[in-house]
């Protein structure tokens, strides 16, 4: 789905030899959060709920 996508890009970017799953979850719930806003719009369901 488009929100897993987002989480693995930002997984992707944000990961360095370093970077534990802690560190991760940041950018990632960011990502997620930004693509379900944008997949909001996109079907018309913005401010619906």
């Amino acid at each position: 789905t488009h929100n897993n996508l987002a989480a693995a890009r930002a997984a992707h970017d944000a990961y360095t030899g370093q970077t534990g799953a802690f560190e991760l979850m940041g950018p990632v719930t960011q990502a997620v959060q930004r693509e379900t806003m944008r997949l909001i719009r996109v079907f018309g369901s913005d401010g619906k709920a």
